[in-house]
């Protein structure tokens, strides 16, 4: 028998850039009006965990059609970053993970090398979320998707 966790944590820091007129020396600083970054971390106990290093494709494809993922019957929690591109010509990558049980809209949109998401929905079904690269099919993305929810 065995329990499985996941540990997350998160912070983002505004940043202003302060430009002089010789425009080439340019300043970043924490933004001034609001002085902090935010963080924040946690534990949270699942039926089930899941990984899976996916390449993103022009066409959406549902969490249930990935490897282990496709194990689970809800999500509960959903972590996904683009870890590299697909093709190493392409100057970027863009994803959406979309929400389609009633439609198809975006919940997120990644962009570069690096982006991520940590979101904690309350048990969407694995068929209701896709994912695809939203720019032609070479900016695909590389990500690395990890899935905490109830196994099917």
């Amino acid at each position: 028998m065995s329990n499985f966790y996941i540990k997350y944590s998160g912070i983002a820091t505004p940043i202003e850039e302060l430009i002089p007129s010789d425009t080439a020396q340019k300043h970043r600083i924490v933004h001034s009006d609001i002085d902090k970054p935010i963080s924040g971390s946690n534990e949270e106990k699942y039926e089930k965990v899941a990984y899976f290093q996916y390449t993103t494709t022009a066409i959406p494809v549902a969490l249930s059609a990935l490897g282990g993922i496709g194990d689970m019957d809800t999500v509960t929690f959903l972590m996904i970053k683009i870890v590299d591109k697909a093709d190493r010509e392409n100057s970027g990558v863009n994803i959406d993970v979309l929400y389609v049980e009633s439609g198809s809209y975006p919940i997120s949109t990644l962009s570069g090398v690096g982006d991520f998401i940590i979101l904690r929905p309350d048990e969407i079904h694995t068929d209701d979320i896709e994912l695809n690269s939203t720019g032609s099919p070479a900016e695909c993305a590389i990500c690395d998707i990890i899935v905490g929810g109830t196994a099917a």
